[in-house]
């Protein structure tokens, strides 16, 4: 009898050590293996190959002018136009988006942009000026003509005065960097 449940005992301790060894192996093995995210080429993780891109344009671009009344095609067209920092086509794409849209104001802004990475810095003002006229309270296009006065034309004052209005409308409107307008604005005091 001592040697039966003895050896009962052995029994059921090497079964027990067994699963123990074989959980301890699949959670060393879950913990140590790459995340699925790793094991994703870089390609699938970088977005689609320059190739795929021109291959899309040509396909967005035909679709234009084939239908010329395409708002949706012709946002994505100047998006992707703007993407590839082809500024010079992005810029009557952008255009032609006012023509068709009723939603201006946030076109002129994306044109202010355009206008601005392009150079055109007195072009980049004036488009963000027409997104306010279209909507007063843009704030996205007052707080850029300020950047484009702060950082491209040297002008301080009119930057303080541009953000000071975005101040007024919004006193916590959040900047890229995390900070408030008014953190921005007593900054530069």
């Amino acid at each position: 009898m001592i040697n039966k449940k003895s050896s009962l005992f052995q029994i059921a301790v090497i079964v027990v050590s067994m699963l123990l060894g074989f959980l301890g192996g699949v959670v060393f093995t879950v913990y140590k293996s790459p995340s699925i995210l790793s094991q994703v080429s870089n390609n699938q993780q970088q977005g689609p190959t320059q190739e795929e891109t021109v291959r899309h344009l040509k396909h967005l671009e035909k679709n234009v002018v084939e239908n010329p009344g395409d708002l949706a095609s012709w946002t994505e067209l100047a998006h992707t136009y703007y993407d590839l920092e082809d500024y010079q086509k992005a810029i009557p794409a952008y255009l032609q988006l006012i023509e068709l849209s009723d939603e201006k104001s946030n076109i002129y802004t994306d044109l202010g942009v355009v206008y601005r990475r392009d150079g055109q810095h007195k072009k980049a003002i004036e488009s963000f000026e027409k997104a306010l006229e279209h909507n007063k309270e843009n704030l996205q296009a007052q707080f850029n003509i300020g950047v484009v006065l702060y950082h491209d034309l040297d002008d301080q004052q009119g930057a303080k005065q541009a953000w000071g209005k975005v101040a007024m409308l919004k006193p916590d409107f959040q900047l890229s960097t995390g900070q408030t307008i008014e953190q921005l604005l007593e900054k530069l005091k």
